[in-house]
C-alpha cells in the first residue's frame, strides 16, 4: 500500500498464498428491468472512476474495481463457495 511502504506484505511475512479483502456491491431488487440495472450500473463505474472518489481511494488504500453484474455475480458465487469450503474445514458452527 502507498499508505504504508514499509510494512511488508503477509507473503512477505512468510504466509505464502494468503489472499483476504472486502467487497462491497450495490444493488437492485429482483426484477429490475436489465435497461434500469445496465444504466445504474454505468452510472457507478462513472461515480468510481470520478475525481472525489479517486481522491476518497487513495486516502483509505482502496484498490477500487468495478464490474458487470454478470460478473459480480460469477464473483459472489465463487467467493461462497471459497469461504462455505474453509468453514467447513474448520469445523466452524452457527451459534
Amino acid at each position: 500500500s502507498p499508505l504504508a511502504p514499509g510494512v511488508p506484505t503477509i507473503a512477505e511475512s512468510g504466509v505464502p498464498g494468503y489472499e483476504m479483502g472486502y467487497w462491497f456491491a450495490a444493488y437492485a431488487p429482483a426484477g429490475t428491468p436489465p435497461d434500469v440495472v445496465k444504466r445504474l450500473n454505468e452510472l457507478l463505474v462513472k461515480a468510481t472512476q470520478s475525481a472525489p472518489a479517486k481522491q476518497f481511494y487513495a486516502q483509505t488504500g482502496t484498490d477500487p474495481a468495478s464490474s458487470t453484474p454478470d460478473e459480480l455475480a460469477r464473483f459472489q458465487q465463487a467467493e461462497s463457495k471459497k469461504w462455505g469450503d474453509i468453514i467447513k474445514k474448520a469445523g466452524i458452527q452457527p451459534e
